[in-house]
């Protein structure tokens, strides 16, 4: 695998650019008291999330995907072009536990376009792992309570819930090694350079990076500690 400095700096792929992410009402304030409550409660003792409900109001990946009416070629050909490396999958089989995945996520946004297609693959290796799906409008209030590192609400946002309904971990809208580049070049890049090797990191990464970042969430659950991105791993 070619290192990720080289593949920012190789030629790029057009992109389409929507803005500095996938984001929903970033000029309001993010409210944390479901982030709170996470990072406070012990794992017994924690609060069924105010958010499990949504899980139940979602639908299948498979039925957003056949929905997908913007970016549709990107979310059908990421999902079929989707193999899990032999890594990923020791790592999935020696998971414990049954999680379930909220995935806030929108047709449009191409983060969540080359990341959830990915996230649907490792549910369906998976036992004891499902995943829904909302859109935006229904995810706002979660968003807000997950923002990312510089404080927006974006898409995805993707909310790991244990098996009474708990929040366990969270995941949000790029993987990590490609957000702290991202946010580091942000005001240094032109938006087209920008966004052409964001986009060109994606094609190069197949997914690899999603994967395992939610992995380590999901290894967090599974330990008992909330792993978040504005939480310091313990």
């Amino acid at each position: 695998m070619h290192s990720a400095s080289a593949v920012f700096r190789a030629a790029s792929i057009a992109a389409l650019v929507l803005g500095a992410g996938c984001q929903r009402g970033a000029e309001e304030p993010a409210t944390n008291t479901a982030t709170e409550v996470a990072r406070e409660a012990s794992p017994p003792d924690r609060a069924v999330s105010p958010f499990a409900q949504l899980y139940d109001d979602g639908v299948a990946f498979s039925a957003f995907l056949a929905s997908a009416d913007q970016r549709r070629e990107t979310w059908h050909d990421n999902y079929e072009r989707s193999a899990l490396p032999a890594p990923t999958m020791e790592r999935l089989r020696a998971l414990s536990g049954a999680w379930r995945l909220l995935v806030v996520a929108e047709d449009w946004c191409g983060d969540s376009a080359n990341t959830i297609p990915y996230l649907a693959r490792l549910v369906e290796a998976a036992e004891g792992l499902e995943m829904r799906v909302i859109d935006s409008q229904a995810g706002r209030r979660l968003m807000e309570a997950y923002p990312t590192p510089d404080g927006r609400p974006a898409t995805p946002t993707v909310l790991v819930l244990d098996g009474a309904g708990r929040e366990v971990g969270c995941w949000v809208e790029r993987p990590t090694a490609l957000q702290e580049w991202f946010l580091a070049n942000e005001d240094r890049l032109e938006d087209e350079d920008l966004y052409d090797r964001k986009y060109a990191w994606y094609d190069w990464d197949v997914g690899e990076h999603t994967a395992a970042d939610l992995l380590d969430v999901l290894e967090g659950a599974a330990a008992g500690d909330v792993i978040c991105p504005s939480r310091p791993r313990t």
